[in-house]
């Protein structure tokens, strides 16, 4: 992730006290190490959304970025399909409590 991002969100999680952050999908480099300091929690899943297990790895999140989620990428919005419809049919129920950020490199 980008260190102008990572500044960004220690910024925030100062401001808040705490922040907690989870980053998903299949162009998050794989074996990236959860991260941790200053009330800055980030946690990295080399996969789309539907594939992670809510009760694990969002339950506890302040926010999860959709990393590259074929938003207007042709080559990528097939993998994200039904990640993307999971979002949209789950969507009063997650977001009220949960936002999602797309971003695209």
């Amino acid at each position: 992730m980008s260190i102008g991002l990572t500044r960004l969100l220690h910024r925030i999680a100062a401001g808040l006290g705490r922040l907690d952050v989870v980053f998903c999908g299949p162009e998050v480099p794989r074996g990236m190490k959860s991260y941790e300091c200053n009330g800055l929690s980030m946690q990295y899943h080399s996969c789309v959304f539907e594939k992670l297990d809510p009760q694990r790895y969002v339950d506890g999140a302040d926010v999860v970025m959709l990393y590259n989620p074929g938003l207007g990428h042709p080559a990528m919005a097939a993998s994200w399909r039904e990640s993307l419809k999971k979002l949209l049919v789950d969507a009063p129920k997650v977001c009220e409590k949960l936002p999602f950020v797309a971003i695209s490199r």
